[in-house]
């Protein structure tokens, strides 16, 4: 309301008012279901906050631009402006921060989407925006990105094994499981979001475990306490900070070592 008036030295009309409070929802994680309001209720059952993620997509897709009048839309526009540039300076000054050697990732068909790299760690400062942008650029695109690398994730191109589109969309679907439904998952299969092994006793104890603490072990252990100290007040302060355990590589067909019980 107040870039509003600053702009056009009135209080916005009632109209104007609902769509700059729908943008300002939005802007801040309450996703606007509509006439669906009573799917949030629903949704909260098996996602992990699904108005925050249904927010994302919705501001990246315009958000409340498509309501509104005119003067509506130009507050809206100027405060898109004002984040885009926040962001931009953000991620840049969190890059020189975290004394990264690495380049930020700027395809959005890639996982590492302006994410800064420090090993295995990786800190998003994009509120949840950049896992919105990357999914929808990989749906859009039909293409991945991975190792440096473009994989197609339609037509005969696919590998055997690959990642395709059903199983993109379905590692979307599991990444926003609710904390229970998700270790439930992980327990039953075995595996954990990034392919690691787990069991029960180890979803179990992450359970009960906040997950801004676990991920500052995490990063205190994998970065030592020089540079773990300033993530973790990016961490604090609400930035995504996640570290990655390396794959083990799988053993070549007919090196693994075999014994003659004859």
């Amino acid at each position: 309301h107040n870039l509003h008036k600053s702009l056009f030295g009135v209080e916005p009309t009632p109209e104007q008012g609902r769509a700059i409070a729908m943008q300002v929802n939005i802007m801040s994680g309450r996703g606007e279901f509509g006439k669906f309001e009573n799917a949030r209720a629903v949704g909260s059952k098996i996602l992990f906050s699904p108005g925050h993620t249904l927010s994302r997509f919705q501001y990246i897709g315009g958000g409340a631009l498509w309501a509104g009048d005119a003067k509506s839309k130009a507050v809206m526009a100027l405060a898109y402006g004002k984040t885009i540039a926040s962001l931009a300076a953000l991620v840049g000054l969190a890059w020189f921060a975290s004394g990264s050697d690495q380049p930020i990732e700027t395809d959005p068909r890639s996982s590492d989407f302006l994410k800064i790299k420090v090993g295995p760690t990786r800190i998003d400062v994009m509120a949840g925006l950049s896992q919105a942008i990357v999914f929808a650029s990989r749906m859009l695109s039909r293409e991945t990105k991975r190792g440096g690398k473009i994989i197609p994730l339609t037509g005969p191109d696919v590998k055997y094994g690959a990642p395709d589109l059903g199983s993109t969309i379905g590692a979307f679907g599991r990444s926003k499981l609710n904390p229970f439904l998700g270790s439930t998952f992980n327990a039953w299969s075995e595996k954990d979001f990034s392919g690691n092994a787990t069991d029960w006793e180890t979803e179990l104890n992450k359970l009960w475990k906040p997950m801004t603490y676990a991920d500052i072990a995490d990063v205190a252990q994998a970065q030592g306490v020089p540079k773990a100290a300033v993530m973790i007040i990016g961490a604090m302060l609400g930035a995504g900070v996640s570290t990655y355990e390396p794959r083990k590589p799988k053993k070549a067909k007919g090196t693994e070592r075999r014994i003659d019980l004859r």
